[in-house]
């Protein structure tokens, strides 16, 4: 009897045994499915990295062509999505290049049949396809200027628009010289010679040691028109006050206001572009004219007339001067730029002053388009409309600067998209008649900066000082403020001459003066929602008498960024 017991206890443990090894086994094959698909998930999302990172890189290397075509743009991205590892060509490789409005490009890279190792038993024969999408936009200029419907009024809106004693003064005209005009007198990058002779025409480049402008654009300015979307289809007339340069004497309301016109007749031309390609000089032509300042074609009007700050009449030979003419008539949102460029003559010319605004259903009423302005610290704006059309300027502001005691300017509408960046604003033949400068932040606040004075090309000097041109002269205030930030930087009194021949000899005249700016890590936050930085001027003892100057911003840092995907 209890050997049969014994051998019952043992077949039961070798039955126990078989079922322990069989749920081993099942349990075995669980964990290898579980592994393998641990394998395999790794596998994927390393893929979809892959696919992820080629589609970035090649969003942000095609955006940057698009000024030369949406064929280039779409190339490039392929040709990185492809050196990548995603090869459009590939039978099992999709990419799909769409260029998108606002400057932007979207990249879709699709893999298919991407390896499968420890999962096909489960999945079976269906290899994962791994699709991912990446939309980079190019950063245009940021707008300088005003963030209004008007740019270089002056006074002119306090004045003839029924509204004296508001915030519509600007405190300066737009400018422009001549090609052959003096670079010293304050246009950065229209005229063509600089050390100009006094004899002769002191035009014609290495004629009595004159020499060439080495920033001279032949393109002139470019200004910029935003319709919104808010606009509604009305109709926004683009519009240009004084847009002849006459050389005879203004009537005598506006004479000391265009004491800078005298001299040479400035032929020049002005273009409405659409901003429908990157490049803003290859956009749809809206309307183009030239002004001759001829005193018998209609084009550009001289003779004298009564003074008429209203709309111009073409009619009329005497109404073309000192009112306002359209340029053309839009009603498509989007973006429009104002291209004005001096016509190359080879005899001695002056300035143009000249302004630009908006209308709407054929009506100006000031406007802004910052529904953020208006802080103690800046100049008071008119009414917020979120309608409002935005005229301003890009990349250089060329500017007559007016105003008495501290005047303050609009300068530049930095916004969250350049977070951390650094800033450099470059005056060009910077504040005669001042005693000096302030940058202001958009909370009102005076900025502390660095600056350095560059060489005339535009160049930083040596560590000794020197400029590649040796005939180039030091400043008398020095080349920098160190590595010190300051708030101000004084710019009254006289210095040495850029050049032997120049004629004026201000502290800073002829040069080049750049503050340096390093932008908070979160703008927003920093300026309470503000983004419009401005300058102000401080007049010396006998108050400021106005100044001929160019303001250029530049932002450093990459121009293009990756954008979220809808």
């Amino acid at each position: 009897m209890l050997n049969l017991g014994v051998r019952r206890i043992r077949r039961s443990r070798r039955d126990e045994r078989g079922l322990a090894l069989s749920l081993m086994a099942l349990v075995l094959v669980a964990m290898l499915g579980v592994a393998g698909l641990v394998v395999d998930l790794g596998s994927w999302q390393v893929e979809a990295s892959r696919v992820q990172q080629a589609a970035d890189a090649a969003a942000l290397a095609g955006v940057v062509l698009l000024p030369d075509g949406d064929a280039a743009a779409i190339a490039r991205a392929r040709e990185v999505a492809a050196a990548n590892g995603f090869d459009d060509t590939d039978a099992d490789v999709d990419v799909v290049v769409t260029p998108l409005p606002n400057e932007s490009i979207e990249v879709t890279v699709t893999k298919r049949e991407v390896p499968q190792y420890l999962t096909q038993a489960v999945r079976g024969d269906d290899p994962p396809t791994i699709t991912r999408r990446a939309t980079a936009q190019y950063i245009q200029p940021v707008p300088l200027g005003s963030p209004r419907n008007f740019l270089g009024t002056n006074g002119l809106n306090a004045a003839y628009a029924g509204l004296p004693g508001t915030n519509a003064v600007e405190n300066f005209y737009l400018a422009i010289s001549g090609v052959c005009t003096r670079r010293e007198f304050g246009d950065r990058i229209a005229t063509r010679a600089m050390n100009n002779s006094s004899v002769g025409n002191g035009c014609t480049v290495g004629a009595n040691n004159t020499k060439a402008n080495p920033e001279y654009d032949s393109r002139g300015y470019l200004f910029g028109v935003t319709v919104p979307e808010t606009n509604g289809g009305a109709p926004v007339g683009i519009q240009m006050y004084d847009a002849p340069m006459c050389p005879a004497a203004r009537e005598p309301a506006r004479n000391v206001e265009f004491s800078l016109e005298a001299g040479t007749v400035i032929p020049y031309q002005v273009t409405v572009r659409r901003l429908d390609n990157l490049d803003p000089y290859l956009g749809t032509v809206e309307s183009s004219r030239t002004f001759t300042g001829s005193s018998t074609n209609l084009t550009g009007v001289c003779r004298a007339g009564s003074v008429d700050d209203g709309e111009c009449s073409p009619l009329l030979g005497d109404r073309l001067r000192q009112c306002w003419v359209t340029l053309a008539t839009v009603s498509d949102a989007g973006d429009y730029t104002i291209q004005v460029n001096p016509v190359a003559v080879n005899t001695p010319t002056n300035h143009n002053l000249f302004s630009l605004r908006a209308t709407r259903n054929g009506t100006f009423t000031p406007c802004t388009s910052d529904s953020a302005v208006g802080n103690a610290g800046n100049p008071a704006t008119p009414a917020y409309d979120a309608s409002c059309p935005q005229v301003f300027a890009t990349e250089h502001v060329p500017v007559a600067a007016r105003g008495t005691g501290t005047p303050v300017f609009f300068l530049a509408d930095i916004d969250s998209q350049h977070n951390n960046k650094t800033m450099q604003v470059t005056l060009y033949d910077a504040a005669e008649g001042a005693s000096q400068i302030e940058l202001l932040a958009p909370d009102g606040q005076p900025a502390d900066f660095t600056w350095e004075v560059l060489c005339s090309d535009g160049s930083q000097a040596d560590g000794g000082g020197n400029c590649p041109d040796p005939d180039e002269l030091g400043p008398s205030g020095g080349r920098s403020s160190g590595a010190t930030p300051v708030d101000f930087i004084d710019v009254a009194g006289s210095g040495d001459r850029t050049f032997p021949q120049n004629t004026q000899s201000g502290k800073y005249s002829d040069r080049l003066l750049r503050l340096t700016v390093k932008l908070p890590a979160n703008i927003d936050t920093a300026y309470g929602g503000n983004t419009w930085w401005k300058i102000r001027y401080t007049g010396g003892p006998g108050g400021f008498t106005g100044d001929r100057t160019t303001w250029s911003v530049q932002l450093l840092g990459d121009p293009v960024r990756l954008i979220p995907n809808n």
